[in-house]
């Protein structure tokens, strides 16, 4: 009894729990793991967006796996429970878990105290939504990996050229599959961002006094981002991506039309939003932070800095790289999600 108790305390033995096995089992098949018994009837749905959503999070560079879970299954609490699922998953990939009702809790990310300050900075834990608390922790807390040298792709390449042509025909629709897949997480990331600051634009216009037919259009404005959020997890092509990009810039310009007049204007992209994320909100401090030097950002971004930290920053996937969100034209949705020819209106859903 005594060994049996010794082995499931190692990181490649079986946990000796069923639930645990199956959250074990999902994470190394997919990285994501969503508890019917946490979520109910919900939980499809938001194991398919989660999965979507870690898609661009390692498009981003950011490796991580992401768990919904009932509670701290077979654990004293939340961080005992992420520290056993990193041992027992054994990938080196950093795990973050949430439960309803409970904390967010990480492991496997290090320094480990600056890990906690990002995320306790990165504000996921005011998010309602748990795909959404987990996608914001890790953006916060997790920072992007170092760009891979191409070695393998090189030496991928040279053997393909070595197998000869059936081989080199296969690997062309690979790449061909490939750049479909590409082009689908650009789209998807860029689009998110742009919803993202819609969001937070509208919810600094909630808190500003207005007439009640600006505050109902802010209000309209708030519940389609809520929808798109929606159309784009359901998103499976670069086509369906750009259908969503009309009313995003409609969104923007029913915000402008509500806060006319107001100093700073709340419905300009991403203008006054914190410079490391717009999710974070407000930018109402200025602070010196690595690759953006001086620049506007909210509080917690701030007294990050000023404690030695080193904030999270925002990156979008593009053919050459990762890049900082605020590289983008901060004017409307445009890039791979540009749509050609006259805009359609896309109605509401």
């Amino acid at each position: 009894m005594w060994l049996t108790a010794v082995l499931g305390m190692l990181p490649g033995s079986a946990s000796g729990s069923p639930a645990l096995d199956a959250v074990v089992a999902d994470l190394r098949a997919s990285g994501v793991h969503v508890s019917p018994r946490a979520l109910g009837e919900a939980a499809p749905s938001a194991r398919a967006a989660l999965a979507e959503a870690r898609r661009d999070l390692l498009a981003e560079r950011r490796e991580v796996n992401l768990v919904i879970a009932p509670g701290p299954i077979g654990s004293p609490g939340m961080t005992a429970f992420a520290r056993r699922l990193y041992l027992l998953v054994d990938e080196e990939r950093p795990v973050i878990v949430t439960a309803p009702g409970r904390p967010l809790a990480i492991w496997g990310a290090e320094p480990r105290e600056s890990v906690l300050v990002a995320l306790a900075a990165s504000g996921a834990a005011r998010e309602g939504d748990p795909v959404e608390r987990l996608v914001a922790a890790a953006r916060g807390a997790i920072a992007p990996s170092r760009a891979p040298d191409g070695t393998r792709e090189v030496v991928t390449l040279l053997v393909l050229a070595a197998l000869g042509a059936a081989w080199a025909a296969a690997w062309g629709a690979h790449r061909t599959d490939r750049a479909r897949s590409v082009g689908l997480t650009e789209a998807r990331a860029e689009l998110r961002l742009w919803l993202d600051a819609l969001r937070m634009q509208a919810r600094r216009a909630d808190i500003v006094h207005l007439a009640p037919p600006a505050r109902h259009r802010v209000g309209a404005v708030m519940a389609m981002c809520a929808d798109t959020l929606s159309g784009l997890h359901s998103a499976r092509t670069v086509a369906d991506v750009r259908s969503l990009a009309p009313r995003v810039r409609r969104g923007f310009g029913e915000l402008r039309h509500a806060t006319a007049g107001l100093t700073p204007d709340l419905g300009h992209a991403w203008e006054g939003l914190c410079a490391l994320d717009p999710v974070h909100g407000a930018a109402l401090f200025e602070a010196d932070i690595p690759r953006l030097g001086p620049c506007a950002v909210c509080r917690n971004c701030r007294d990050l800095a000023a404690a030695g930290g080193v904030p999270a920053l925002r990156l979008v996937p593009r053919g050459t790289g990762a890049v900082p969100y605020t590289s983008l034209a901060a004017d409307t949705p445009g890039g791979v999600l540009a749509t050609p020819g006259p805009e359609v209106a896309t109605p509401a859903r």
